[in-house]
């Protein structure tokens, strides 16, 4: 989502025509620091960036200048992470998906738009196995291109009309992204453990199971905004240690 450059006292600081965004002294240090921790990410706090930052750090020499304070944001970024940003909860679909299906063996999907393509990333990082199901498997055709690493038996695309629950492991899980009616997702829905129901229609038409297998639209809704107000005051209190980091 951005770039970043390093340089020294030197370093060129005239204005770009690109919008570039100059950083001196503590100030870059502290605007390194927030980077890495995830604080202006999209999802508050993830650790995705962190990850990146530390194959950055990895690349770098060892007698390069830049090491010594690439060294010392990787260290207080984990300070100010185990401190303030641990167990942020969900923040978006993708994260509430994986934490509901943290423990179920295998996924069935159906659907496959933009929000199954979106969730999608963040259940392979699960390694479980995932089976989309949809109307049109060919439309699906160029999911293996975009996931080289995720082949078949991992990942697969099938036609929903016939799905057969002898396929779906003891503990399954299924999340429904897709309009399709409930009555129609009946062996489904009884094959699984947990049952992630994102259609808009979730509340009105519900999936017969019961309440503690069940996710609604709704009750997505209500955790994540429920998550959102506690993150963003971890977040006021992450940036707050990493001003007094970046003096100190």
């Amino acid at each position: 989502m951005r770039r970043i450059a390093f340089g020294k006292d030197t370093f060129a600081t005239e204005p770009s025509e690109r919008g570039d965004e100059i950083f001196i002294g503590d100030h870059a240090f502290r605007f390194l620091l927030e980077i890495v921790c995830g604080l202006h990410s999209p999802v508050r706090g993830e650790t995705e960036v962190h990850g990146q930052f530390r194959q950055f750090l990895n690349s770098v020499p060892k007698e390069s200048w830049l090491r010594p304070y690439l060294e010392k944001a990787h260290v207080q970024a984990r300070r100010v992470r185990a401190e303030f940003l641990r167990d942020l909860g969900s923040q978006s679909y993708g994260s509430l998906a994986r934490r509901k299906f943290r423990d179920c063996e295998s996924v069935d999907i159906v659907g496959g738009g933009q929000l199954v393509r979106d969730v999608l990333p963040w259940l392979l990082k699960m390694g479980k196995t995932i089976r989309i199901w949809v109307r049109s498997p060919e439309k699906m055709a160029g999911i293996f291109e975009r996931y080289p690493n995720a082949a078949y038996p991992r990942l697969s695309v099938h036609r929903l009309s016939e799905y057969s629950a002898d396929g779906a492991r003891e503990n399954n899980g299924l999340m429904v992204a897709a309009p399709v009616e409930s009555a129609r997702l009946g062996v489904m829905a009884r094959a699984a453990h947990v049952i992630v129901d994102f259609r808009a229609e979730s509340s009105t038409d519900l999936i017969s199971a019961e309440a503690n297998r069940l996710c609604t639209l709704t009750d997505v809704f209500a955790e994540i905004e429920t998550t959102r107000g506690r993150v963003e005051q971890q977040a006021r209190q992450a940036i707050e240690c990493i001003q007094s980091l970046a003096v100190d």
